[in-house]
């Protein structure tokens, strides 16, 4: 079941879908783009904040090292900031490690990095006016 929270009061795949149907092709794509390379921004300013994409600070390592939590070599971030729409689905090039960073084990804490579009307000409103710079020009 999908959240029904920003701007719009509607679940994210649903506008997703009302912008295909109105939307030509190129324009459709030019959307997803948009939607993609902010999903990549938030990402990005998650890993430079140290924090969720909702603000929430990250746990502190067990262990300190120098550097960034979850960047020890940068795959991660990396990876986590390569975002595309193949055909109707979100792809993210996490490596294999990334869902426990993001969710969490029995003993390390989660530190999520990639935004939960159905349930964070703030995300959803910053995709849906990508979305929208495309299909009606800049607000």
């Amino acid at each position: 079941m999908s959240a029904t929270v920003g701007e719009s009061g509607r679940p994210f795949d649903e506008l997703l879908g009302i912008v295909r149907e109105a939307a030509s092709g190129r324009t459709y794509q030019r959307a997803l783009g948009a939607v993609a390379r902010e999903l990549g921004a938030i990402v990005r300013e998650s890993f430079a904040g140290e924090r969720s994409p909702a603000g929430v600070a990250w746990r502190p390592l067990r262990r300190p090292r120098p550097g960034r939590i979850l960047e020890r070599a940068g795959r991660l971030r990396k990876g986590a900031t390569r975002v595309l729409f193949a055909g109707q689905r979100l792809v993210i090039d996490l490596p294999p490690y990334g869902p426990y960073h993001q969710e969490g084990t029995g003993r390390m804490p989660a530190r999520p990095f990639l935004p939960d579009v159905d349930r964070d307000a703030g995300v959803r409103l910053r995709l849906e006016r990508a979305m929208a710079e495309v299909l009606d020009g800049p607000r």
